[in-house]
């Protein structure tokens, strides 16, 4: 029902019409109210999944870092294996067997490097 659809000497139309708009304006300060509270715990929320995200990526970045350590470690120790094995081959006079290991210490030793 629209306001000029409404008799102005029928008053209980216009009480009709006055009682939609404050209904309505009731509603809108009822939605308003909705959506700041929607608002507020969604920035809520994006606080805590930020706090996890953040939590998460510093686990993520230990463990890469923890990864890293361990893998430069592991081939500093087999270039230290290779090098104690070249050495021990040309003091014996192998010097095909201290070509090899040399080549593996260099294998070693750039991956402990470059990883």
């Amino acid at each position: 029902m629209l306001e000029k659809d409404i008799d102005p000497n029928n008053h209980g139309g216009w009480r009709h019409v006055y009682m939609l708009r404050n209904h309505s304006n009731y509603m809108s300060n009822d939605l308003n109210e909705l959506i700041a509270r929607k608002d507020k715990l969604e920035g809520e929320l994006h606080h805590e999944l930020s706090a996890d995200y953040n939590e998460l990526m510093k686990k993520v970045s230990e463990s890469f870092r923890d990864m890293h350590e361990n893998s430069v470690q592991y081939y500093k120790q087999k270039a230290n294996e290779e090098l104690d094995k070249m050495e021990k081959n040309i003091q014996s006079g192998n010097k095909l067997s201290a070509i090899n290991e040399k080549l593996l210490a260099d294998t070693y030793l750039s991956f402990a490097i470059t990883i």
